[in-house]
């Protein structure tokens, strides 16, 4: 403040004392002076001495009792000194003496409005507005009051009418951009945010909110910039630090949002939801024990906090510490028993740690509660890869797909291709097709789906492989000639696609609620595809076609998928076998393994070990005593608990070998060491079956009624072995009794499959490209015949193409 303004506020207190001073005297000296008691009650309000005040204006008021300004001005005065009732008296004894004063109705309106007799005050402000259409405080408190009766229309209407009065206060503004943001009137709540904004540009609320409006919109990057925006004008804005971090966390900028949430619980160190944001936060940037620390905090705040154990869960799992995982999961269990996520996660613990008999007992609730939240048309807390590792029921995962693709995207509601620029579509039949495959960096598949890329035939397919964002924290590095979409948002890498004019989109991993998924739901491509990844359907109307082949879905089971099925002849996917490793090769010392045993390899996740199946494995070391089980070593209690059922099975605990988690060999350079690979049931284990063939290690499968039971089969048979698919356990049981019992036939089957390497189906590239490639043009042709896509059937290349 100047100096000039001090003394001039200097100045006037002076002259407000010596004005105070002169009235009281003349009171004193007359006490029904009118005048002097009326000025001198407002001086004593004014300056905050409101119960003098009062005294000042009840004698005023016994000397004028038919003024209704002065039973105004001391309706105010007991109001402000908490007598509404009594002030109520006056604003009604205002009105009796001037029926026609609007502030005598608006102050009645207050008064009503305080006491609590809401449906009165509206009456009285209608009547104030009535007389005075310009009283724009009364239009304002007017549409408070609607507003907390719900009738939010009303309430507009009357902040709109203020506006047109006084259009330049910013709070109006803002009162009625929140009033619409709750109507759900996004873009004109947006309006009245920025209007606000422009009135007072440091308005944090306004900015704030204005960010919330974009970020439901599903703009993110706007609403990250409002946030801040609204930040710096209040360091302390909770709300703008906790919506921040959630526009951040979208945008897929993990760092920053950790910042922004770390900011946030030391705005609110005691607010639990902000402890497990962060900790989630952490365990997605690959910082377990950070992670670890923030809920841990969060559940000592509140011991019983569910989604704080929610997320202790995976957290604990990650840091190898499973014990007290499941305890966390027992205890949100225990918390609700209904919660479909604490049965699901708790349900995958105790499978990962083969504790099965906890596990069955658990599955049931786990099932009962898919079903009811599917019944209800809500999202199952079972995601459909959980599915998968323990059920063949087609329609049911059919129904969990769809659950999952139409709900859990990450965009406010299904956006379709509406927002996206297109260019117009080139209906030439001679050109070559713009095939865009769209791969998750890291993705097991990159590999082979930049191979293809490289070897199309130029002439009928111009491939593009896009790479996107898998949701880790690293950036593995990218095949040389791909596109990275990996920094972009759903909504942006869809344009990107669209901007490309891709003709046919393929999905390598169409799962329900991936990310791909984020970005194929925006309709870039005319077709789209999903090929090779999840193992059954997608459940999105915007997937056309799932390229399989008889095996892995066979025509009877049509209605298990919301897409059309493309069959692919022969096999639905290749083996790259790729060059010989260089350098030293493993061995089996150096991998725990003896020399003179028969090494059957089980290296499975410990999920997808069922119980019926590794009793079996047990079974089968004790009719073959020269053998070992060599297991993976993923989860430390499936080592303990596996250890402990063979020696109850009378299996001595150190037939069972268990692989170490790190090896300086690749993952086929170490299955080549086992002699017989024993492939998972009901979800097969694709990728070791991958791996085992084309070391030319033999795969003993079994073929279930689903894609998931059935991939192996598929593989095996394109690779002419056949013989080593048994269509029940007991089959199983004699495939492997056989080739473990007649070393001849295991060798023999052996060199088949390494002859198969340079003759079969599954091997040959250049034979798979073309069937690919027909089968790109039958869907293009029947899209541009306007028809809906339906089931199609590749007939094999005559010849193999060198």
């Amino acid at each position: 403040m100047t100096p000039e303004v001090t003394d001039a506020e200097r100045l006037e207190a002076v002259e407000r004392e010596r004005r105070e001073q002169a009235l009281r005297q003349t009171v004193q000296h007359e006490p029904r002076h009118l005048d002097a008691l009326i000025e001198l009650a407002m001086l004593c309000f004014e300056t905050g001495r409101r119960h003098e005040a009062v005294g000042f204006f009840e004698q005023a008021v016994a000397l004028a009792p038919r003024d209704a300004i002065l039973r105004c001005n001391f309706g105010n005065a007991l109001a402000a000194t908490g007598r509404p009732e009594a002030a109520l008296l006056q604003f009604h004894e205002a009105i009796l003496g001037d029926p026609r004063l609007a502030l005598a109705h608006y102050q009645h309106g207050n008064a009503l409005r305080d006491l609590g007799r809401d449906h009165e005050a509206v009456a009285a402000y209608g009547l104030a507005i009535g007389l005075d259409p310009r009283l724009a405080s009364a239009e304002r408190q007017l549409a408070l009051l609607l507003r907390r009766l719900g009738e939010n229309d009303e309430a507009a209407a009357a902040y709109r009418r203020a506006l047109a009065i006084e259009p330049d206060r910013p709070v109006v503004h803002f009162n009625l951009g929140n009033l619409l943001r709750e109507q759900g009137h996004l873009e004109e709540a947006a309006v009245s945010y920025r209007a606000a904004l422009r009135l007072r540009p440091g308005f944090a609320g306004a900015a704030c909110n204005l960010g919330s409006v974009c970020l439901a919109q599903g703009r993110f990057a706007e609403a990250e910039a409002l946030y801040k925006r609204a930040l710096a004008a209040d360091s302390k804005l909770a709300d703008a630090a906790r919506n921040l971090t959630q526009a951040l966390e979208l945008q897929g900028k993990l760092g920053p949002a950790i910042s922004a949430g770390e900011s946030l619980v030391a705005l609110v160190e005691n607010e639990v939801p902000a402890w497990v944001r962060l900790g989630r936060l952490y365990q997605r940037h690959g910082k377990p024990i950070q992670a670890l620390a923030a809920l841990r905090r969060a559940l000592t705040l509140a011991p019983a906090d569910l989604p704080a154990l929610l997320a202790l869960m995976p957290v604990l799992s990650a840091l190898e510490r499973s014990e007290e995982a499941i305890a966390a999961g027992r205890r949100a269990l225990a918390i609700d028993p209904n919660n479909g996520a604490a049965a699901s996660g708790l349900w995958m613990l105790l499978r990962r740690a083969c504790r099965w008999r906890e596990a069955e007992a658990l599955a049931a609730r786990v099932a009962s509660l898919t079903d009811a939240a599917l019944a209800e048309n809500t999202l199952p807390d079972q995601t459909p890869a959980a599915f998968l590792l323990a059920s063949m029921d087609g329609p049911k995962l059919r129904r969990l797909a769809q659950a999952w693709s139409a709900t859990s995207l990450s965009f406010p509601s299904k956006p379709g291709s509406a927002g996206l620029r297109r260019r117009p579509l080139d209906h030439k039949t001679d050109r070559a097709l713009r095939i865009g495959y769209l791969v998750a960096a890291g993705a097991s598949d990159l590999p082979l789906i930049a191979d293809l890329c490289r070897h199309h035939d130029s002439s009928r397919i111009e491939p593009i492989l896009f790479v996107h964002a898998d949701g880790g924290a690293g950036s593995p590095a990218l095949p040389e000639g791909s596109v990275d979409l990996s920094a972009l948002r759903p909504d942006m890498a869809a344009q990107h696609l669209a901007d490309e004019a891709i003709d046919i989109l393929v999905l390598s991993d169409a799962t329900p609620a991936s990310a791909a998924m984020a970005i194929a739901a925006r309709r870039p491509a005319s077709l789209q595809v999903a090929w090779p990844g999840f193992p059954g359907t997608s459940g999105a109307d915007f997937i056309d076609y799932a390229l399989a082949d008889a095996i892995v879905a066979p025509p009877q089971q049509a209605s298990h998928w919301s897409e059309a099925i493309c069959r692919l002849p022969e096999v639905y996917r290749p083996i790259l076998v790729g060059e010989e490793p260089t350098g030293e090769p493993p061995d089996r010392e150096r991998e725990g393994l003896p020399p003179d045993r028969l090494i059957l390899a089980a290296l499975h996740p410990p999920e997808r070990i069922e119980p019926a199946l590794f009793r079996l494995w047990t079974e089968l070391l004790g009719a073959l005593p020269n053998t070992m089980l060599w297991l993976s070593a993923a989860e430390p209690l499936m080592v303990v608990e596996l250890k402990r059922q063979a020696a109850e099975r009378g299996i001595e605990p150190q037939r069972l070998r268990f692989a170490a988690l790190r090896s300086p060999f690749s993952r086929r350079q170490r299955v080549a060491l086992a002699d017989l690979v024993l492939d998972s049931f009901p979800a097969n284990d694709l990728a070791l079956t991958e791996d085992a063939l084309a070391m030319a290690v033999p795969v003993v499968t079994l073929r279930g009624r689903h894609f998931a039971s059935r991939a192996s089969a598929s593989l095996l048979t394109a690779a002419g072995a056949p013989e080593l698919v048994a269509e029940d356990l007991e089959a199983y049981r004699q495939i492997v009794l056989g080739l473990a019992r007649d070393p001849n036939l295991l060798a023999a089957v052996k060199a088949r499959l390494l002859q198969a390497r340079s003759r079969a189906p599954l091997f040959d590239r250049t034979r798979f490209l073309r069937h690919l490639e027909q089968a790109y043009g039958r869907m293009w042709r029947h899209y541009l015949s306007g028809r809906a896509p339906e089931a199609i059937e590749i007939v094999p290349a005559i010849e193999v193409q060198a």
